[in-house]
């Protein structure tokens, strides 16, 4: 037996002293294997601890003194989910507000220059932030960052429509001596040299999250650009060779829905061919029109499950031609307790007329508070901490210690058996790579950079 990571010291000091049985045992439901040639992978989602066991180990785990004394073996009788409420409680009894604010994305614009027709912002205002307003963020971050490292999000609309507040908020925070990175969501159609070196230097853009819909014709379909001349597929194209040369990351989002599945698959050939050889770039899938609105109007579950199907596929030639972020995935060495940027205490959302929110897919709601007060709103705050509530599969669900969907998320996928299976697919893949990872000597902690 090999123990690959170490469980974490502070949640097995809450679970105590492992008990024993007169009636027999069984495997933790929070215990996930997959197989490997060196033996079987074995790793404990509530404890975090990951171990490599050979085939006689892992047949007679049941008997395992070390792994009854770790969790991973428990009394017939355990009741798994008071053992993660008794966790859940006691990090957040004693989890501290980290009084300060060092995650900021900033919604330079609301506007656009691509007219996506599944964009959940169709319909909404399109203003622009103001250098007075680019000025007051600045404030705002020095007043509450706490001296710690800044992460900056920009944010729109498209971000690049306004790179004069860009410059403006990196410029304030570098005068400061400021400690910052940052990142972006973006088309990237209007990235040019020039905006590149400075992207990489006066504003210390680590990655960009851009959008691929599909092949030129269906990219060229789907975006319908304002620009009416050339091909904006090729500009975009053009744009993510030149990030990558400038040695920032690109993370391409491949948007998946029934319309543009299949093309996604010959998507890949090409992003393969044109950007082999290149590195700091990922590419995944992410399904479309996944709100419960959304769901219900748009596909039936069998239509859901022909989708994750085909993601799967999609995920399989990523890999074949190396572009598939998830092969490089780590297992987060502490529980997860929060979700998102939506119920980080350490985060806020800074739109372009000041106010202040919780999440980037509200531009004219969910206000928590403005740059010009500093008064927030509690209530909205709180709303944010909700969690969905528990479904017949919570029950025996191998996930369930690190699953903290939010209940007001607009974006969730609603959990059925195909995206369980993902997350279970995804898990073992994380698993192999800390084997791997493991055997080469790396580092145990993974990269900070995770896909969102």
């Amino acid at each position: 037996m090999e123990q690959i990571i170490q469980a974490n010291e502070g949640i097995l000091k809450i679970l105590g002293t492992a008990k024993t049985s007169d009636t027999g045992y069984r495997m933790l439901k929070y215990c996930l294997s997959t197989p490997t040639e060196e033996g079987t992978l074995l790793f404990n989602v509530l404890t975090r601890e990951l171990l490599l066991l050979t085939p006689e180990e892992f047949a007679g785990a049941l008997d395992s003194e070390y792994l009854r004394r770790q969790w991973f073996v428990v009394p017939c009788h355990t009741d798994e989910k008071k053992l993660v409420g008794l966790v859940r409680w006691l990090q957040s009894a004693v989890g501290k507000k980290p009084g300060y604010l060092n995650d900021f994305t900033i919604f330079t614009t609301t506007d656009c220059n691509a007219r996506c027709f599944y964009c959940f912002e169709l319909g909404r205002s399109r203003i622009p932030m103001s250098e007075e307003t680019a000025d007051k963020t600045v404030a705002f971050i020095l007043a509450n960052y706490g001296g710690k490292k800044v992460r900056l999000n920009w944010f729109g609309g498209e971000p690049l429509m306004n790179v004069a507040v860009i410059d403006r908020i990196c410029t304030g925070l570098e005068a400061a001596g400021v400690d910052f990175i940052s990142h972006m969501v973006s088309n990237a159609y209007l990235f040019s040299d020039e905006l590149v070196a400075r992207a990489k230097t006066l504003w210390k853009l680590k990655r960009v999250q851009i959008t691929v819909d599909g092949t030129e014709e269906v990219y060229n379909r789907c975006k319908a650009y304002v620009y009416r001349q050339g091909s904006a597929y090729q500009v975009v194209m053009g744009n993510i060779g030149r990030l990558l040369d400038a040695g920032i990351g690109v993370s391409a989002r491949l948007n998946m829905d029934s319309h543009n599945a299949d093309n996604l698959l010959e998507l890949a050939d090409e992003m393969a061919q044109r950007f082999a050889g290149k590195e700091g770039l990922g590419v995944y899938a992410h399904l479309i029109f996944n709100d419960k609105k959304a769901w219900d109007q748009r596909h039936t579950l069998e239509q859901w499950t022909r989708l994750y199907e085909i993601r799967q596929r999609l995920e399989e030639k990523l890999s074949a031609c190396g572009l598939n972020p998830w092969e490089f995935a780590r297992l987060k060495r502490e529980l997860p307790v929060q979700y998102c940027m939506a119920d980080n205490r350490c985060a806020v959302t800074i739109l372009p007329d000041g106010h202040l929110g919780r999440c980037e897919h509200y531009t004219e709601s969910e206000f928590v508070g403005h740059l010009d007060s500093a008064e927030r709103d509690q209530a909205v705050i709180a709303a944010w901490q909700a969690r969905i509530d528990e479904l017949p599969a919570c029950k025996d669900c191998f996930n369930y210690p690190q699953c903290v969907t939010l209940k007001k998320c607009p974006d969730r996928m609603e959990c059925i058996e195909p995206e369980r299976e993902t997350i279970r697919r995804h898990t073992q893949q994380a698993m192999i790579n800390e084997l791997r990872f493991w055997r080469e000597g790396a580092p145990e902690t993974g990269s900070e950079e995770e896909l969102r």
